[in-house]
């Protein structure tokens, strides 16, 4: 039980996250998300705000990773496709009220994210590190598909913000249409 809440205080920062960003993430806002007691909040995260965060970027970005490795393709652009897709879910589940929430802890955060940046740069490394394998898979030399996940995640973050500013799923059209040219490219040998 005790774990169960830890858990849901987890998940339900990363949520709040998403859509508050890290300034607007408090443990009273996850507590009035998760429904869990006052009481449970330094029990579970001794280290306060910055442990809670921190789990939530790893949950996040494991779910992600877990995803992404799990993408069986035979075409490079279904690898884009595929990670836009679950991505476009996202925005549609939200109803475009959110952004991810491990770039949440970037954008507008200023010094208050500066020791959250280690969790974010590890789990923004490990879905291009799982992009690239599922790229290679498809024929993609290692070196085009290294540069090729870098792309697709920049792209993929930059369609999330558009899409939520704009209110409109036409970001996630353009970037999922010029990441499949971008790969079919880079699986015929042309670098991309």
């Amino acid at each position: 039980m005790a774990d169960d809440t830890r858990d849901r205080m987890i998940i339900g920062a990363a949520g709040v996250l998403a859509q508050r960003g890290l300034q607007g993430t408090s443990f009273s806002e996850v507590i009035e998300a998760t429904g869990a007691p006052r009481g449970s909040i330094y029990h579970h995260f001794p280290g306060g705000k910055d442990e809670m965060i921190g789990e939530a970027i790893f949950l996040l970005g494991g779910s992600v990773a877990e995803r992404i490795r799990a993408i069986e393709a035979t075409r490079p652009e279904q690898v884009s496709d595929e990670f836009i897709e679950g991505w476009r879910e996202f925005a549609r589940a939200t109803d475009l009220k959110a952004v991810c929430a491990v770039s949440a802890v970037t954008v507008g955060a200023g010094a208050a994210a500066q020791g959250l940046l280690p969790a974010v740069a590890s789990t923004f490394a490990s879905w291009q590190d799982a992009l690239a394998e599922a790229y290679a898979r498809t024929g993609v030399t290692k070196a085009d598909s290294k540069r090729l996940a870098t792309t697709t995640v920049a792209a993929l973050e930059g369609a999330l913000i558009l899409a939520r500013a704009q209110q409109s799923m036409e970001p996630f059209d353009a970037v999922q249409h010029d990441l499949a040219a971008m790969a079919r490219a880079a699986r015929r040998g042309r670098s991309t």
